[in-house]
Formats: C-alpha cells, sequence, structure tokens
C-alpha cells in the first residue's frame, strides 16, 4: 500500500477555480480538481528546475499564484517574496519583474559539482587530521611539528581564500553554518586570506589512499599527510636568506 502524502487545504480565487477546471477538462479521465492541482503543481516544479530562464507556462501561473494564495490565506509576516505582488505579476503578464525585483532568486549561479566534491573531501580530511593531531602525546605532536615542518606547526583548517576561491569558500560555509555538516568548524572564519585549494586538495588525495576509515591516524600517517603540501618556492628562498653564511 503506498504511504500518503501530506494533506493541507487552501482558498483560491475564483478565477483560478475556472481556469483550474478548463485545464482539467482537457486532460484525459477529467482529473478531480486536487488531481489537477497536483499535475499542474508537479509540472511547474519540475519545468522550473530544467529551465529557470523560460518564459511562464499555465502550470508555472497556476503554481504561483496558489502559492500567493496561500501566504495570504496562511498571513505570513515578514516573507521574503510579497505575495500581493507576486499575484498581480501573474494577472498582469509581467514576469519580467519578478526577476527585476527577486534579484536572489533568479541569478544563474550554481556550485560546480567538482567543487563541492572537493570541499567535501577536504573538509573530512581536516577534521579527521586535527582530530586526530590532537590525540597525539607531546612527543608525537613534536614529531610532527619537525617531520612536517613548516606546516607542522599548525594543523588546522584555515579555510579558502575570499579574493581567489570565493566559490569554494560560500560551499564550506553553506555546508557548515547552513546543513551542520563538519561542524567542528563551526564559527570559524574560514577565509585563509591565501589560496589553499590545490595544496589541500593534494593533502586529500594523500588522506584517501590510506583507506581508514573512520579510525584516527596515527602519527606517521598524519605526517604523510601534512606534508602532502608542497612549500611554496618563496618560503625555501626566504628561508635559504636567513641561513649563516660560511666565511
Amino acid at each position: 500500500m503506498a504511504p500518503k502524502g501530506e494533506r493541507f487545504e487552501m482558498r483560491v480565487e475564483e478565477g483560478l477555480v475556472e481556469a483550474l477546471d478548463q485545464w482539467r477538462a482537457r486532460q484525459d479521465g477529467f482529473p478531480s480538481r486536487a488531481e489537477a492541482a497536483r499535475r499542474l503543481l508537479e509540472e511547474g516544479l519540475a519545468r522550473g528546475a530544467a529551465d529557470p530562464d523560460a518564459p511562464f507556462n499555465a502550470a508555472d501561473k497556476m503554481l504561483l499564484a496558489m502559492m500567493a494564495d496561500l501566504f495570504r490565506h496562511l498571513k505570513v509576516e515578514d516573507a521574503e517574496v510579497d505575495p500581493e505582488f507576486v499575484g498581480k505579476v501573474i494577472r498582469g503578464g509581467h514576469g519580467w519583474a519578478l526577476k527585476e525585483t527577486y534579484h536572489g532568486l533568479f541569478h544563474e549561479h550554481q556550485d560546480d559539482t567538482r567543487d563541492v566534491r572537493l570541499v567535501c573531501d577536504v573538509l573530512q580530511m581536516w577534521s579527521v587530521v586535527e582530530s586526530s593531531f590532537s590525540k597525539l602525546s607531546t612527543e608525537e605532536q613534536e614529531r610532527v611539528r619537525v617531520e612536517a615542518y613548516p606546516y607542522g606547526h599548525e594543523v588546522r583548517f584555515r579555510g579558502f581564500d575570499g579574493n581567489h576561491e570565493v566559490e569554494l569558500l560560500s560551499i564550506a560555509r553553506f555546508l557548515i553554518e547552513e546543513m551542520d555538516r563538519f561542524t567542528v568548524f563551526k564559527g570559524r572564519e574560514l577565509n585563509s586570506h591565501a589560496p589553499t585549494a590545490r595544496h589541500y586538495g593534494l593533502m586529500a588525495t594523500t588522506f584517501a589512499s590510506l583507506r581508514i576509515g573512520g579510525s584516527a591516524l596515527t602519527v606517521d600517517q598524519v605526517i604523510k599527510v601534512v606534508r602532502s603540501r608542497p612549500i611554496p618556492m618563496s618560503f625555501v628562498v626566504g628561508h635559504l636568506q636567513e641561513q649563516p653564511q660560511a666565511d
């Protein structure tokens, strides 16, 4: 037996009821009003996801009008979208006005799935590395500082660059702050103020090769992961210049 869906009731204007009746009269089997409304909702949602820039069709208009009426019926306060304005847009054929008014809803940006995968891999890697490092003895932590120099002195996720890795930083913040994933990083600034993605990506690859599952890393594994991050040439040159010169 198929599970029952959630039930809700709403009132719509007489003109919408007439439009709904006309639409269902053209369908095979002459569906009930409830079934017709469900089909239109599904069609509008699917079409909107497939082509957000396409003009509104009958299903889109029905969906928006029903949602606007539902907002009014529930007396939703402080809503981001004004239901009265949406109703005027639909009835007046001013579809363009929604994009002009609600820029945040009609932008074209979509996160690249490869960026999402990278951020998830990096956050997973760092959560295990930080946790493992904190459980090491004082002597083992000193080994990490020495053998994973210069990065061993700060075994901590610093985030992504707010200037050159904006998409990655945004994804990380959304995962942590809005989706409550990788909450160990919650409350951190997450702006590294310097590019980190390439280095962290190499570390995540090394981490994945260890195939540790959910267990903690050993001191040797922590060193291996941290050391897989390349040392910038500017640091090497600066370090050599600091060395005392032979007589």
